[in-house]
């Protein structure tokens, strides 16, 4: 499957709200910010306050959940 079909597959899924949402990223995302800093700067507005205490730890968790033997 190209990189092409994966995105229509992925964006198949989505609800309106989340294609709104997307849509208003990538008319925000120019070629000429490619930098880290930027994407932090384009996404710092869609982040939750609620969840960056838990972001440490999280993949620790994750890991945990999915690889550990039962």
């Amino acid at each position: 499957m190209s990189t092409k079909e994966m995105a229509y597959s992925i964006i198949d899924t989505l609800t309106e709200e989340q294609l709104e949402e997307l849509m208003v990223f990538l008319k925000g995302y120019s070629k000429k910010t490619t930098s880290v800093d930027s994407v932090f700067g384009i996404l710092s507005g869609r982040s939750n306050g609620d969840y960056i205490s838990q972001e440490k730890s999280v993949w620790e968790k994750v890991a945990a959940e999915n690889y550990e033997a039962p």
